[in-house]
């Protein structure tokens, strides 16, 4: 019974911990990035835009801005992939603009690029041409060598769509000259197909007949279908231009099976329903979060006008109180200065007692100096005469006189 008791406990921590392990991989960047991946490869291109967007939405709510950079990178090189460039110029638009506020990075420069190829399928060659400059810009400040062929090739492009054919060659030219490899085979046999349509506008149909097969045989290694099928269309229009009907018509008959090959293709990376599922899905998807973002918003205003009434209310309490204070201070200013009026008074007051009491003092001892040596005269007479045997009539006035004292 503890055996089985020990060994129930011990299975339900492993099942646990591997149920704990398996939700950390889901809940990550980097299993959604396996999972797109795997799905690209068996061409389920419907599942990989489903957890491409997956990570882009992990990337956001954990705030992983470089992340969320690259996972929309890679959601529009998906369109890309899929022929859907205004999609793709929407998310390679918006990976740009995040990574504005980070370091340069290779995948940066990668987004110009394929942003500039979008333009070029939508024949929009300035601003490809811009995006092009962009991409080599960042290339060069990385050092990153290995893409000069293939911006090379569009920039020949490019010059060739506005008249400049000259131009055009010389760069096709030099990828043409370039000796054969795995990576350089598809942007060789572009180069070759390009400068075909170059002679071939100047009615040089043999020459050009010479640099499509040559074309063809580089694309044959490289299994490039899309370009494959435009070297057949432009050796279908060489003949008809030299009215060889059969070899135009044979390979005008190429070219149409292999288109309808590759809409089967595409139809089966992405039909037409997944895509509009996907998209219905996203936008549902956007709308309820700007549902949400809207009644955070709401939320945001309703607190910042309750800050703006409590701050207009604490303004208004301050400036009575302000007011108040500027009160009492006119007040306390006025009390003040009569204050100093009454004591200025009472000083002017003090000091003309002061002055009358001195002026008195001053009286009283002039006129008891000036009393006091006739006074002093009399009682010296008085005090002779009663010395002289004065008569008993005169005796008592005499008397009364040498009583007299001046103090």
């Amino acid at each position: 019974m503890r055996s089985f008791i020990f060994f129930f406990i011990l299975t339900s921590t492993l099942l646990y911990s591997q149920k704990r392990t398996s939700f950390e991989k889901i809940d990550s960047i980097a299993y959604y990035n396996k999972l797109r991946d795997s799905n690209i490869k068996i061409n389920k291109y419907k599942a990989a835009l489903l957890y491409t967007q997956k990570a882009i939405n992990y990337s956001r709510k954990n705030n992983e801005i470089e992340a969320e950079a690259n996972e929309t990178f890679s959601l529009g090189k998906i369109y890309f992939d899929v022929k859907k460039y205004d999609d793709a110029i929407k998310h390679l638009n918006i990976s740009i603009s995040i990574y504005k506020n980070l370091k340069s990075s290779p995948i940066l420069a990668s987004a110009y690029y394929y942003l500039g190829m979008c333009y070029m399928k939508k024949e929009s060659f300035s601003n490809a041409e811009i995006c092009f400059n962009q991409a080599q810009s960042l290339y060069d400040t990385l050092e990153i060598t290995n893409t000069s062929d293939s911006l090379n090739l569009q920039r020949g492009i490019i010059y060739q769509s506005k008249g400049n054919n000259i131009l055009a060659s010389s760069i096709f030219n030099i990828i043409i000259a370039k000796p054969d490899n795995q990576t350089i085979l598809d942007v060789k046999a572009e180069a070759l197909y390009q400068i075909g349509l170059v002679e071939m506008s100047q009615n040089r149909n043999n020459l050009a007949l010479t640099y499509f097969n040559k074309a063809l045989d580089l694309n044959s290694k490289n299994k490039n279908l899309d370009q494959k099928s435009n070297i057949l269309l432009a050796l279908s229009t060489a003949y008809e231009k030299m009215l060889d009907r059969s070899n135009a018509y044979s390979y005008l008959k190429q070219h149409t099976n292999l288109k309808e090959s590759i809409a089967i293709l595409d139809n089966k990376k992405l039909d037409v329903d997944d895509y509009e599922e996907f998209k219905a899905s996203e936008r549902l998807k956007e709308i309820a979060q700007m549902n949400e973002e809207k009644k955070q918003q709401e939320k945001a205003n309703k607190f910042s006008k309750l800050i703006s009434i409590l701050a207009i209310a604490l303004i208004s309490i301050l400036s009575l109180l302000s007011l108040s204070l500027y009160k009492n201070n006119i007040i306390r200013t006025q009390s003040n200065l009569l204050l100093e009026e009454k004591n200025r008074e009472l000083i002017i007051a003090k000091e003309k007692a002061e002055k009358a009491s001195n002026a008195r003092s001053e009286f009283l001892s002039t006129v008891s100096h000036e009393l006091r040596t006739p006074l002093n005269a009399i009682n010296g007479i008085a005090h002779l005469l009663l010395e002289e045997n004065p008569k008993k009539s005169q005796l008592n006035y005499l008397e009364s006189l040498n009583s007299l004292e001046i103090t």
